[in-house]
């Protein structure tokens, strides 16, 4: 076997299809759990240029994603701004069912040719001066002479490898999904809207369910009611548009937490295996292009590992290289977003944010706190 892709979301299964584009057997292994509930709703116009190059363009709209014409933001002002797709020349954004389409990207993989190992645990890796041997539990031995970590911010391969996660944020996202209100003032529409304590966001899915967004910091939660649907509920009666989308008497059912920080993984000069997506550097949702980099990472990925085992031995030092100069022209910019925001100068959130990015945060996030959901 050619390549081992750990990891089967977005970028794990771009490298994979454009790997198998090219000739390469292809097995991804991930956990089982990655068919459970996804974020990430909002798709940026641009997408429509690496499913194009995936073959997938076509697939993509019979799924009936739902047309996003405008961004209405509330950032930096009490008034709304709106910035229509009529400008943008790759047309509107798309809302998506996150799951549907990760598990279609996933059956479209499969259909040409990918095999797929699900496992809970991750395999056993040793290189023997040739090839990957990957011991999994409880099934088969495998041998690659390339390994993709696209495991999120996880990095799980990159950190078995002698790699650290660097953190430049405490930003959690904490997610809850309900039936559409179906008020006027709801349509397909992306909102923004800063507040307080971190800022919101929301839209209208294809399948009529309403995702509402809190982004903060985890550790300006209230210890003992992280996810808390009261803590969730006083947070939005801070807000104003976003509030405005719900009923006055809405509640959540269960708040759904994902870590959400801009990080990356170390630089590490490495040979015969490469970390794409979230694994390789992690972006804030205010980008609001995560799906689109972690395909076109994919893809940049697959053609960097063809040259590699083509016999351009330094095109892995030269991918990390290049994604590491675009994450912190990414951060630079990312800062210039955030310092908009004046409104609130006490506030934690907004005063960490006021000067760039260039350091990481010295206290580790807890892993269980991205895995709780509250019912409470």
């Amino acid at each position: 076997m050619d390549v081992a892709v750990f990891g089967g979301g977005p970028a794990g299964c771009a490298s994979a299809l454009r790997l198998l584009d090219l000739g390469y057997s292809v097995t991804i292994v991930t956990h089982p759990s990655a068919l459970a509930v996804r974020v990430g709703e909002t798709f940026a116009p641009a997408i429509r240029m690496p499913l194009g190059k995936l073959r997938l363009w076509s697939r993509f709209l019979e799924s009936n994603p739902v047309p996003s014409f405008e961004i209405q933001s509330v950032w930096g002002t009490t008034q709304m701004r709106v910035r229509n797709s009529i400008f943008d020349p790759y047309g509107p954004g798309w809302h998506v069912v996150r799951r549907k389409f990760d598990n279609e990207l996933l059956r479209t993989t499969e259909e040409r040719g990918c095999e797929f190992i699900f496992s809970s645990q991750f395999p056993d890796v040793a290189w023997d001066g040739q090839a990957w041997n990957l011991r999994i539990a409880s099934g088969p031995r495998i041998r690659a002479h390339f390994l993709v970590d696209a495991t999120g911010r996880a990095s799980a391969l990159g950190c078995r490898l002698g790699g650290r996660r660097i953190q430049y944020d405490h930003l959690i996202a904490l997610v809850a999904f309900s039936d559409s209100p179906g008020f006027p003032q709801l349509d397909n529409a992306t909102l923004v809207e800063a507040s307080r304590d971190g800022w919101w966001y929301s839209a209208l899915l294809p399948n009529r369910k309403f995702i509402l967004t809190y982004l903060t910091d985890y550790d300006l939660l209230p210890l003992g009611a992280t996810f808390s649907r009261t803590h969730f509920a006083s947070q939005l009666r801070l807000t104003k548009a976003t509030q405005e989308r719900l009923a006055s008497d809405w509640l959540p059912d269960e708040i759904h937490g994902f870590s959400a920080n801009s990080s990356r993984l170390e630089y590490l000069k490495n040979s015969a295996w490469l970390p794409v997506g979230d694994a390789f550097t992690a972006h804030d949702p205010l980008c609001g292009q995560g799906v689109l980099w972690a395909l076109e990472g994919g893809i940049t990925a697959a053609n960097s590992i063809d040259q590699f085992l083509n016999g351009n031995k330094r095109q892995a030092e030269e991918y990390q290289t290049k994604g590491l100069t675009s994450f912190e022209s990414y951060l630079t910019h990312l800062n210039s977003y955030y310092s908009i925001e004046q409104r609130w100068p006490q506030s934690p959130f907004w005063a960490r944010r006021r000067t760039r990015l260039t350091k990481p945060y010295e206290i580790d996030q807890p892993r269980q706190l991205v895995k709780d959901v509250a019912r409470n």
